[in-house]
């Protein structure tokens, strides 16, 4: 299963696929891009999970502020239904597919295999 990992920080990204690697122990091949990438990176392949950090609904008028939400929405609506679309921020938003810092692996796990 392959699984695209998005955000603007760098750490974050890396720190992430490799935490993921370990737990997951080999069950997925991970890629990591930024959010101004992702919508060239994401039509390349076929995802099992898009995990989308930074996502926010406040102040929906700053860009910078809403990456997450803006590479969420792009790609939701330009997904055909195969991708297991992941959010990831601070705030508490009650979507299923939604994950509020701080959250375990297991939970991100249960989330990119669809459990």
């Amino acid at each position: 299963m392959k699984v695209l990992v998005i955000s603007n920080e760098e750490h974050v990204r890396n720190g992430m696929v490799s935490a993921l690697k370990i737990k997951m122990k080999g069950d997925a091949e991970f890629f990591r891009t930024d959010h101004d990438e992702a919508l060239n990176v994401f039509p390349m392949e076929d995802w099992k999970a898009v995990i989308v950090f930074n996502y926010n609904e406040e102040g929906i008028e700053n860009r910078n502020w809403n990456r997450g939400r803006d590479t969420f929405k792009k790609i939701n609506d330009s997904t055909n239904g195969t991708a297991n679309l992941i959010r990831i921020g601070f705030s508490g938003y009650p979507y299923d597919d939604y994950l509020q810092v701080p959250f375990t692996l297991a939970e991100l796990i249960s989330k990119i295999k669809h459990e």
